[in-house]
């Protein structure tokens, strides 16, 4: 058994089953493991009591038929209610599904989540990984308590792991647990995927604990990153500060040149202290079939015409984000209020829709940016709003994936301009629901898919006045260019698809194995 530093006991050890049946199963060696901060299901109170709800990111959905092919654990922490008994072990989608897997809970406790999650993942490596360093805060007491939570993971993984299995963790919260584990279980394949961006290495060298962090990654067999631009990040990031040696370099398989995030080669292997660690450049991609069915669906099609007559409007521009400050909220406000003063003509002709959906709302700063979001967009209405028309129409909440289709179906233009993003799949999402040729994409330099997506109107989001070139351009683009560029884009999206993505990425898993670092052909 795997012990974390001071002898402190896996807090799954500590929780009892919630049934025999589920504690049997749950002794079974695991060939295949996932890790992740966040579980793939929510459990939701109805009058019959609580049942398991999947969550709606296209990334869970796919893991989630992953790992019903492959009967495997998912391993992902869960905030105890001292009100209600903890329930360490749960089956999904049920115990009576014939393609169903564990769940294994982490169980922290108020104070542990809130360091771990609110105060060194959310406050202290995300602003870093999106170099914005005037955001990050490091705390002594938060940096413990990550690695102790990376610990408890790692025993998890120690303990039910078969020999030789795979081992896939998701994303930046859990960077320390391929070091823990491998440590102990030596046979295991560990492999990452990193859904952000990767900064450069002066930008990195801001955490007091990088060495830590990277030598925790540097002990994985693959890392996967969006686009190949953040491999070459990381790679000149381990070689500064930790003496490691890329090679293996390789043409990029994405643009080349362009946008800010484009480069035209990388390197595919990491060579540090004897062991070789292979790199792989991986966008995401979304089920489109799904979209496209739910696009076709008469119900969404009604959605759709009411959002339109809401509106009043001829041309609707839509942006769909999460309401987070390096999504560029307050930026996209700012240049829609500067083409209505530029525009009089357009007053009651163009509408923009913005969905903000609710993201960290126990921390002050999405606190604030939900007021300034929420008084630009007064400003705005009260400036130029009519009794008859509404020049912004905000909704600040969830929304399930079929109600975002028929946001998607309905909107001329598409605006995404993030600050910086590691890919963003909203702008596949709306390129996949989008049955017909029309419809435009804005979107920023910085986010990950403008590498691949090179039918998009770029724009540089710190620039106001390139912001307000890319509006007029989407909004006066002809017919002709508007239905090209969309064809071209729906190609790319549809020959890259979600389902590609992990049988790629995970092809490239059990090519590299536990021992070698194999080298894998671009």
């Amino acid at each position: 058994m795997c012990t974390s530093p001071g002898g402190r006991a896996p807090l799954a050890s500590m929780r009892a089953c919630s049934s025999s049946a589920a504690c049997r199963e749950a002794l079974m060696a695991s060939e295949f493991i996932v890790l992740s901060h966040r579980e793939p299901y929510q459990e939701i109170e109805t009058e019959d009591g609580p049942r398991l709800q999947r969550k709606t990111n296209g990334v869970f959905t796919t893991l989630d038929a992953v790992m019903r092919s492959r009967h495997g654990t998912w391993i992902a922490w869960k905030e105890i209610d001292p009100e209600h008994p903890f329930q360490t072990w749960i089956e999904v989608p049920s115990p009576r599904h014939p393609d169903r897997y564990n769940v294994h809970r982490i169980g922290l406790d108020a104070d542990e989540a809130r360091r771990f999650y609110y105060e060194f993942t959310s406050s202290a490596i995300w602003p870093v990984l999106f170099s914005l360093l005037d955001r990050a805060r490091f705390t002594l007491d938060s940096w413990e308590t990550y690695i102790r939570v990376n610990q408890e993971f790692a025993d998890v993984v120690c303990e039910e792991a078969a020999p030789n299995a795979i081992v896939w963790v998701n994303d930046f919260h859990l960077m320390l647990t391929p070091e823990l584990i491998r440590r102990r279980r030596p046979d295991l394949t560990l492999a990452l995927f990193l859904h952000t961006t990767f900064p450069p290495p002066d930008v990195f060298a801001v955490i007091p604990w990088r060495k830590e962090l990277l030598r925790g990654l540097l002990n994985l067999d693959l890392i996967g990153f969006h686009i190949p631009s953040y491999a070459v990040n990381f790679a000149d990031t381990v070689s500064r500060f930790m003496g490691a040696t890329p090679s293996a370099i390789a043409e990029t398989e994405l643009m080349a040149e362009g946008p800010a995030v484009a480069v035209p080669t990388y390197p595919r292997v990491i060579e540090f202290e004897g062991r070789r660690v292979a790199l792989g450049a991986y966008p995401v991609g979304v089920d489109v079939p799904y979209f496209a069915e739910v696009a076709q669906r008469p119900d969404t099609r009604d959605q759709a015409a009411e959002i339109r007559a809401r509106t009043g409007a001829e041309t609707i521009i839509l942006s769909a984000e999460r309401l987070d400050y390096v999504k560029g909220a307050i930026e996209r406000l700012e240049c829609f209020e500067r083409f209505l003063e530029r525009h009089p003509e357009q007053h009651s002709r163009t509408s923009f829709v913005q969905i903000a959906v609710p993201t960290r709302t126990g921390m002050e700063e999405f606190q604030t940016m939900r007021r300034r979001a929420e008084e630009a967009v007064g400003r705005i209405n009260g400036r130029f709003g009519t009794m008859e028309w509404q020049p912004v129409m905000h909704f600040y909440g969830s929304f399930a994936r079929e109600q975002l289709v028929a946001f998607y179906a309905t909107a001329d233009v598409l605006w995404v301009t993030p600050l910086r993003d590691g890919l963003n799949l909203v702008v596949k999402e709306y390129i996949a629901s989008r049955l017909g040729s029309e419809g435009v994409v804005i979107l920023s330099e910085f986010a990950g898919a403008a590498a691949e997506l090179r039918e998009v109107v770029l724009t540089n989001p710190y620039s106001p006045d390139d912001m307000d070139r890319a509006l007029e351009k989407a909004l006066g683009m002809n017919e002709g260019e508007r239905n090209a560029r969309m064809l071209a884009l729906r190609d790319r999206v549809i020959n890259f698809d979600v389902h590609k993505w992990s049988q790629r990425f995970l092809g490239d898993v059990e090519r590299v194995g536990s021992a070698t670092g194999t080298i894998l052909t671009p």
